[in-house]
């Protein structure tokens, strides 16, 4: 940078906007003239981090395994929008990762980072803490956390049209069991199924609501019963209770 002295005064702007953070030594050196001999002088100069202010706006209680959305806001301390960087998040102080295990870095435009993230199996309902953490150079580390609660999933009900058999023969119930929001079941679910208030399956494991049992129901008389089905409860469904009908018939013959 060229400059000229006024009256023993020097100015001049040095663009640092590239700068990390750490001390760098500015050198001025005054070039001799017809008065003075060349002087130079050494001036340290500490570049400090901008400081970051992350909010997390606001969480929606959700369901377990669902999607979790939540924008978070990423602002200097004047307010103004950051323009980039990331952040990443830790729920319960593990970081979110990918399939290959590497955490995941949501970007910042104009000041805000956007989570949607679909939560794993493993998350059951409970409550939780979500911790944003923003990094970028040039910028302080920030990070702000907040709490939130996943809640069960409901099951619906269990429904077989026309169940019928013939006297003196077993029933087959062979069905998959879904929530409400008709997404099959996941995991293990202890199952108890009554065939007029009589126990024949007392809390059998099912996996991924495959509901796959052959009941005895070679004692019943002709006409109408009832099959009650009884599914969980566990860490991630509420429990079902419904009750299929089942009509016995006499032999076609």
């Amino acid at each position: 940078i060229n400059t000229t002295t006024v009256d023993g005064t020097v100015s001049f702007t040095v663009d640092m906007q590239r700068a990390e953070a750490g001390s760098y030594t500015i050198s001025v050196i005054f070039d001799h003239n017809s008065l003075y001999n060349q002087q130079r002088r050494d001036i340290t100069l500490n570049v400090v981090n901008r400081r970051v202010n992350v909010t997390i706006g606001d969480i929606t209680n959700t369901t377990v395994m669902s999607d979790l959305n939540m924008n978070i806001s990423v602002v200097e301390d004047d307010g103004t929008a950051i323009r980039n960087g990331t952040v990443v998040f830790k729920i319960n102080g593990k970081t979110i990762v990918d399939a290959d295990g590497k955490a995941i870095k949501f970007s910042v435009v104009d000041g805000v980072a956007h989570l949607n993230y679909t939560l794993p199996q493993a998350m059951a309902a409970k409550g939780y803490n979500i911790t944003a953490v923003y990094s970028n150079v040039g910028y302080d580390r920030a990070e702000a956390t907040e709490s939130f609660t996943l809640t069960k999933r409901d099951i619906a009900n269990v429904t077989i049209e026309n169940l019928t058999t013939e006297v003196k023969h077993n029933t087959t119930i062979n069905t998959t069991i879904l929530d409400t929001t008709g997404m099959q079941l996941k995991g293990v679910n202890k199952v108890s199924i009554k065939v007029d208030g009589k126990t024949q399956v007392n809390e059998t494991e099912i996996t991924d609501g495959n509901l796959n049992f052959t009941l005895d129901t070679s004692y019943l008389k002709v006409g109408n019963h009832k099959i009650d089905v009884i599914v969980g409860p566990n860490s991630w469904y509420n429990q079902l209770r419904t009750t299929i009908p089942l009509t016995i018939e006499d032999v076609k013959m």
